[in-house]
């Protein structure tokens, strides 16, 4: 006992000459930088100090409170930081002249006007000095390649995103820097890409939603444009206490116009209206667009169909690389092939055809009516596939053969089942009642993963990839399945399979990216793609 007790007191004892000896320590360090706060910071092990690495220690010894700070030192070159600090303007970007307009439409002086218009995602520059006019009672097209800043620009108008040089103006005011909710409170409404519902809201909710900025007006009014909406697709009225989730795709773009159409805008956005939609649902699309812009209110529409933007706009911008390339009207962009061809024709021959560079090989019968692919084996099969939803008949009894080297096509208006079906058949939902065989064993009970893992790849319609990977990383990642050695001690020994295994992805991933032509985007995050 005594033992133990004289071991306490030591160990106390030596406990507080290592305090008194520490604060002593720190006391003095603080007198030496209280006296001289321009010395050069302590050195802290074997690290040099280095001229890049000052700044780091400067900054984290700088006082709390200063009474003039310092400006920040000029850029250098365009890629600097600095162009991105909201407090020093950008450099001029030299860019290239939009062609001439065939001269202002009618509709008196400009209700929106961007000027110079430069956006940045984090350091990497997407927008170079856009300028766009929309003038009142109008329909602009916003046409060009994937990639050229058509949505960003859309976002920089709505207020998604911040532009870092330029200026916008609507009805004579600037709200360059004005955040999205005072933008939809002046009438800019927007109808993003994709989806632009909330899945658990019922279709009723959604309609609530739209009306949120006229919370204080007469409720017979929003219920009238409600009602106005619905005669137009009536179909919602059907969906009425359903989620949006379980609508089809071209059910949940009726749904946001028609949410766009109760807000009541004075500029209307629409980003992709025909994307993944059946030709025919295109045209009821389009005819509450005409209702919205009969009302007086002028329409930016981006659209991947030509044919779509040009039969509906007035006039075109057409965007390449984050610059304005042409602006006029829609007949004379009709007549410029060149641009035509280079957004929508890629690969066309030289000479001004549009025939195709390469052509299909082989053909599926042949003289005598025959089917060539008749004696190859069943691949993937479906009998009496069937799949519900609540009271609602997704699938009903689909039965299809796929053989080997076949392609087939499933075809259908929306609401037809056909996502339902590839959806049943990759596993991502259920099978009600059927089979589904896959190399003639039956896997209508197998998980989505276990699928995979035997052969069966599916892709969709809207990119399921991870926004915070590169896009070699996103492509290793389909090529995991392949791998042949998965030993965690031998990936943390660095053993030579892992190497090899390692090489093996690497080699794949440089192959698909060149196939893809996405070379120049290996090392960028897919959150900075279009």
């Amino acid at each position: 006992m005594t033992i133990v007790v004289s071991l306490g007191v030591v160990v106390a004892v030596l406990g507080l000459v290592f305090d008194v000896r520490h604060w002593l320590a720190s006391r003095g360090d603080n007198s030496a930088r209280g006296h001289a706060p321009t010395q050069a910071p302590p050195q802290w092990g074997p690290v040099p100090a280095t001229p890049d690495r000052a700044p780091v220690f400067v900054v984290a010894q700088a006082p709390p409170v200063v009474s003039r700070p310092s400006p920040p030192p000029a850029p250098t070159d365009v890629a600097s930081p600095a162009l991105f600090v909201p407090s020093v303007p950008p450099l001029p970007v030299t860019v290239a002249a939009p062609m001439p307009s065939a001269g202002p439409p009618p509709g008196g002086a400009p209700l929106l006007v961007c000027r110079g218009v430069h956006v940045a995602y984090d350091k990497v520059r997407v927008l170079f000095g856009v300028d766009l006019e929309i003038r009142p009672g109008e329909i602009v097209a916003l046409l060009g390649t994937n990639g050229a800043g058509k949505s960003t620009l859309l976002k920089a108008i709505s207020g998604l995103v911040e532009p870092i040089d330029g200026s916008i103006v609507f009805d004579g005011r600037d709200i360059t820097h004005a955040d999205p909710v005072e933008r939809a409170g002046l009438g800019i409404v927007q109808v993003p890409g994709g989806r632009a519902v909330f899945p658990t809201l019922t279709v009723a909710e959604h309609f609530k939603v739209a009306a949120w900025l006229f919370a204080k007006e007469d409720a017979a009014e929003v219920h009238a444009r409600t009602e106005r909406v619905l005669e137009l697709f009536p179909r919602l009225r059907d969906r009425w206490h359903q989620m949006a989730g379980n609508l089809s795709g071209g059910e949940q773009q009726q749904l946001g116009l028609g949410m766009a159409f109760v807000a009541k805008p004075r500029l209307l956005i629409i980003d992709e209206l025909s994307l993944g939609l059946a030709p025919a649902v295109v045209v009821q699309l389009l005819e509450i667009v005409r209702v919205i812009h009969a009302e007086g209110c002028p329409v930016i529409l981006v659209e991947q169909s030509v044919n779509v933007a040009l039969t509906i706009a007035q006039r075109a911008y057409f965007m390449e690389k984050g610059e304005v390339r042409f602006e006029g009207a829609a007949a004379e962009l009709l007549a410029r092939g060149d641009l035509l061809r280079s957004v929508f024709l890629e690969g066309a021959v030289s000479n001004g055809t549009t025939a195709p560079a390469a052509r299909v090989r082989g053909q599926m019968a042949r003289d005598d009516g025959a089917d060539p692919l008749a004696s190859q084996p069943v691949v993937l099969a479906t009998r009496g596939l069937t799949k519900r939803f609540g009271g609602i008949v997704a699938v009903d009894d689909v039965t299809l053969d796929l053989r080997r080297g076949e392609t087939l096509g499933l075809i259908g208006p929306n609401g037809a089942g056909k996502t339902t079906v590839l959806d049943l058949i990759s596993g991502v939902l259920p099978v009600d009642s059927g089979q589904i065989e896959l190399g003639g064993v039956d896997i209508g009970t197998w998980s989505a993963s276990r699928r995979s893992v035997a052969g069966l790849g599916r892709s969709f319609q809207d990119a399921r990839i991870f926004p915070s990977l590169t896009v070699s990383e996103n492509v290793a990642m389909g090529l995991e399945r392949h791998i042949a050695t998965r030993d965690h001690l031998a990936a943390l020994l660095d053993l030579p399979a892992i190497l090899q295994s390692e090489r093996q992805v690497a080699g794949r991933v440089a192959e698909l990216i060149e196939l893809m032509k996405l070379q120049s985007y290996r090392d960028k995050f897919v959150s900075e793609l279009s």
